[in-house]
Formats: structure tokens, C-alpha cells, sequence
């Protein structure tokens, strides 16, 4: 029996129709969105760059850290790190060596300032780290996208990193994040490639020892690019561990021999904090002012599951899955970023340590930009003629007006925090004199002044509250050098029964000082503590 002939059903036809209509009517509103996305992005990268030049020439304390991170630079450099810490002085050094060795020569090889050197390197790191992001968007976008598309979404991710909040927030301080960040990033570009080209394992591998050795909690990114590859190639996998675990050993090898094991004793059990559920409301702050990338993010996955065959994930276990992404490094790239994402997001909860800022948000934060980058390209793709792949290309118009929206919101805060301190520059100055004044040493909560005025850290408040409320460490010798008067004064950022104070300072040592040290004068927004009795002469001049 004949089969009967078949026609174009009409819904086909209409829906086709739809389709075209849609294309040719969204063109152009994408593009002129696109173009807004772009020009704020533009702006902010401005305001970044101007903010950034102001922060590295401004030689006082931007951030609480900056001190201790420029004085564990001069003892590391003077062979004196990673020491004990039953006396005083006592640095704690919370962190490997790569940014303070990184800062010190820099710093000896051009003869800039330290603490300008240390910002610079910040900024520099936060570019090379933005430039690899927005290579990782190139790399992991769709190849009917076209170049094009791929290369405007990579430079507008790039952008879009340079406006995150915590990144603007951060990446201009001495602070060690950036070094660290910037290799991690170029270790995962460099592992993505090691799908299509092994020998890129190395070099991911020696940059994400790196960037261990910069921050010990780099591990993400290590973890989800070999855990990925020992599903799919295992042997490039062991290659790239074996390189990274040899470079490691070697580099650990003599920090241990020459702090006599006071390496690893610093950075994991010194390094130690309580635990701050006020942390969880930073975590639904910071989710608040980047929602409209969260929703880009779920928009990319969306449509990258939409173009998978049904039962990708599912069909023939675990090894039918290994047999498609072998067949397809496209999805096998976009499967190690989507570990990535979800070995990084947990990681927020170092969020709740005490102590912690927005820098444990940034490299959540740059993957959270991959992701909108990635709906960019599809954006991109439909603005430069490519017609879309997918129905869900009719959600583009609202998102790229929701994504220029998102860079307006984050127009210049970089620059309205650093404007904050421009204000007490001169008082600033005063507080230096003051201390290089003063015949004994200071117990400072800013710790940059102490060394501007040549005087060197003593102990860092904050690490050695955790550490007595621990238990970790005896505050014993601190209390009698406060009973003794062994310092000329103190410098606190506010007082007793204030938050900060007291996660500086613990009851005990607050006690003290407030019975010891109770004459009270302000000066540069600090609180100053002097001994009972008349002022001493170099500072009579306090009101």
C-alpha cells in the first residue's frame, strides 16, 4: 500500500516563519544592547585604571592586611620568616612566599616604593587574570559562533571581570589574592587546551603550584581540571600531577629545611580563624549585587544543556559519557568549567572564617563572568548575522539589557572607597611624625604607619585573637608588656565593644589596655591610648 504524499504541516511553516521573524527583529536591539554593555563596561575599566594609578601613589594603609603583608616582605627577604612565635615580636606569616619574594625584587630591581610595588603587582596580577578569563571564554565557546563572536566575548569578559565588585574592591591593595588568581587562571586556560593539545598539562601544572605557593587555598581549579582529566585522559592527567607534585616537593623541600618545619606550622596551624556566621549575609550580599550575571550564568547552562542529545549525562553510564566527551572536546571543555564552577562555589563557605573579605569572592566571581561570557557569545553570534541556534535565543533582548544594567550598577565603587581616605592624608602625616617620635615600640592596628615611620611590626591584633581564642597561643607575654608599659602607646581602629576592636583584641587584652594605657587622644580617625599622666612631649600637642 502507497504511502500517502506528505506536505509542510502548517504549524512547521508558521513556526519557521516565527523563528526568521524573530532573528530579524532581535538583531537590532541585541546589537544596541550589546553596544551600551560595552561602553559601561568601557567606563568602569576607565574609573579601574584611574582608581588603581591613586591607590598605588597613596603611601598609607588602604586595607587593615597591607601592613603585615609589607612586614613579613622585609623579615622574608632577611632570611627571618616562618620563625617562632613564643615572644614578642611575633609575626604570624599567614601565607606561602611567591607574592612577598615577588614584591621585595620587583621592588629592589626598579627602586620603587615597597608599598606602591605591592599594589602595582596587584594590579598587573588582576589584568593577566582578567585577560585569561576572557581566554577561557574564547576557548569554551561554540565553534558555529564564528571568531568574531568569540573575540567580543572574550574582551568584554575580560571587562566584565574588572567590574565585579569584590574586584574592584580588592585587586589595587598589597594583598597576596591577585598573584595567586592570575596563575590559577592561566592554569586553567593552559589545562582546557591540554584536552586538544596534552603537552598544555605542564604548564597548568606549574602554574597552579604557583599558585598554591601564593595562596594555599588555590586548589579549585587544580582540582577540577586533573579530576576531569582522569575521567577522560587519564594519562595526561598523571603527567600533569607528576610535573606539579615534583615542583611542589621542590620548592617545599627547602622552605621546610631552612624555617626548620616553621613553613607549613605558619600557614596551617597558625593560620587559623573562628568561625563568623555574619559571613552567610556577605555570601546573599554579594549574590544581590551580581544577580543579573548569576542569571547569564544559568541562562549559558541552560542553553548548553538544550543543545546536548537527550541522555548525554545518562545513557551507557559512566563510560557512554566518557565515549561523548572524547568525541567532543567542545563539551569536554565546557564540562571541566562547569566542575570548576561547582568545586569553587562550596568554597564561598571561607567566607564564614573571621577575618575574611570580599577577596574569597573574586574567583567565584570570575567564573560566575565565564559563564555570562558565554551568553555574550551567543548574543554576539546573533548581532554579526549568525542566526541562533536555539528558541531560547528570544530571552537575549532582556538579557543583554539586564547585563547593561548590571554594569551601570557597578559603576565606580573602586573609586568611591578610595576617596574615603584622601580626606585624612594630613592627619595621616601627623601620625607618622608622631610615631617616629615615640622611644619604644607601638601596638598599632595600622600597621603601615609603623613602618613608614621605620618602626617594625610588633604583632599583628587580629591573627593572635584568633589564636588565643583557640587556644593556640598564650597571650601571657603581650599582657606583661602592657603592664610594664613596654609601649609608647597604642593605635586602634575604634574601641572596646565595637566589633573590629574586639576581634582584634581579646577581653583580657582590651582590660588591660584600657586600665594601662587610658589616656585617650584621636587622630586620623584612630583612637590613641597613652600611659596615665601628662602626655610625653612629642605628643603633647594632641587635644
Amino acid at each position: 500500500m502507497r504511502a500517502p504524499a506528505t506536505t509542510p504541516s502548517i504549524p512547521t511553516s508558521l513556526w519557521q516563519s516565527a523563528a526568521g521573524s524573530i532573528v530579524l527583529h532581535a538583531r537590532w536591539p541585541v546589537r544596541l544592547g550589546l553596544a551600551a554593555f560595552a561602553a559601561l563596561l568601557a567606563w568602569n575599566f576607565v574609573d579601574y585604571l584611574a582608581t588603581a594609578i591613586q591607590a598605588i601613589a597613596y603611601p598609607f594603609e588602604l586595607d587593615y592586611g597591607e601592613g603585615i603583608v609589607w612586614q613579613q616582605m622585609i623579615l622574608l627577604l632577611a632570611g627571618h620568616g616562618y620563625g617562632r612565635i613564643d615572644g614578642l615580636p611575633a609575626i604570624v606569616f599567614h601565607y606561602p612566599p611567591l607574592y612577598h619574594a615577588a614584591v621585595g625584587y620587583l621592588s629592589a630591581w626598579t627602586g620603587m616604593d615597597q608599598l606602591s610595588t605591592g599594589r602595582l603587582l596587584s594590579v598587573g596580577s588582576t589584568l593577566v587574570m582578567a585577560g585569561f578569563v576572557g581566554a577561557v571564554v574564547a576557548e569554551l565557546s561554540p565553534a558555529n559562533a564564528g571568531r568574531p563572536a568569540a573575540r567580543t566575548a572574550a574582551l568584554l569578559t575580560a571587562l566584565i571581570v574588572l567590574g565585579l565588585l569584590p574586584v574592584q574592591l580588592w585587586s589595587y591593595l598589597m594583598r597576596v589574592d591577585m598573584i595567586s588568581l592570575a596563575c590559577t587562571f592561566a592554569g586553567f586556560y593552559f589545562g582546557l587546551r591540554a584536552l586538544r593539545q596534552p603537552g598544555a598539562i605542564h604548564i597548568a601544572a606549574i602554574l597552579f603550584v604557583a599558585a598554591v605557593y601564593g595562596k594555599q587555598t588555590a586548589l579549585a581549579a587544580p582540582v577540577a581540571v586533573f579530576g576531569v582529566l582522569l575521567f577522560l585522559r587519564p594519562r595526561t592527567a598523571l603527567a600533569g600531577i607528576a610535573t606539579g607534585a615534583g615542583l611542589g616537593l621542590a620548592v617545599l623541600t627547602p622552605l621546610m629545611w631552612h624555617t626548620d618545619g616553621g613553613f607549613l606550622r605558619h600557614i596551617l596551624s597558625y593560620n587559623i580563624n573562628r568561625v563568623r556566621w555574619a559571613g552567610l549575609m556577605d555570601i546573599v550580599a554579594m549574590v544581590h549585587y551580581h544577580y543579573p550575571y548569576i542569571f547569564a550564568l544559568l541562562f549559558s547552562i541552560f542553553v548548553w544543556l538544550r543543545r546536548l542529545p537527550v541522555g548525554f549525562f545518562t545513557e551507557g553510564g559512566a563510560l557512554g559519557l566518557r565515549r561523548r566527551l572524547l568525541a567532543s572536546d567542545a563539551d569536554a571543555a565546557y564540562v571541566m568549567a562547569l566542575a570548576y564552577f561547582l568545586v569553587a562555589t562550596p568554597m564561598l563557605a571561607l567566607v564564614l572564617k573571621s577575618g575574611a573579605s570580599v577577596n574569597y569572592f573574586i574567583e567565584w566571581g570570575c567564573l560566575v563572568a565565564i559563564f555570562a561570557g558565554l551568553a555574550v557569545v551567543d548574543a554576539a553570534a546573533l548581532a554579526l548575522n549568525r542566526p541562533p541556534a536555539d528558541k531560547a535565543h528570544v530571552l537575549l533582548i532582556p538579557l543583554i539589557a539586564l547585563l547593561a544594567f548590571q554594569a551601570y550598577l557597578l559603576l565606580n565603587h573602586a573609586g568611591n572607597r578610595l576617596a574615603g581616605y584622601a580626606y585624612r592624608r594630613a592627619e595621616m602625616v601627623q601620625l607618622v611624625e608622631l610615631v617616629k617620635a615615640a622611644p619604644k615600640p607601638i601596638v598599632s592596628d595600622d600597621m603601615v604607619v609603623l613602618l613608614r615611620a621605620g618602626k617594625s611590626v610588633v604583632l599583628e591584633p587580629s591573627i593572635y585573637a584568633e589564636l588565643t581564642g583557640t587556644g593556640a597561643w598564650s597571650e601571657r607575654p603581650f599582657i606583661e608588656k602592657i603592664r610594664a608599659h613596654d609601649f609608647a602607646f597604642l593605635i586602634a581602629d575604634g574601641k572596646a565593644g565595637e566589633e573590629v576592636y574586639d576581634s582584634r583584641y581579646s577581653r583580657t587584652a582590651s582590660q588591660e589596655i584600657l586600665k594601662e594605657y587610658p589616656v585617650v587622644r584621636s587622630l586620623a580617625g584612630y583612637r590613641l591610648q597613652f600611659p596615665a599622666g601628662p602626655l610625653p612631649a612629642y605628643a603633647a600637642h594632641l587635644r
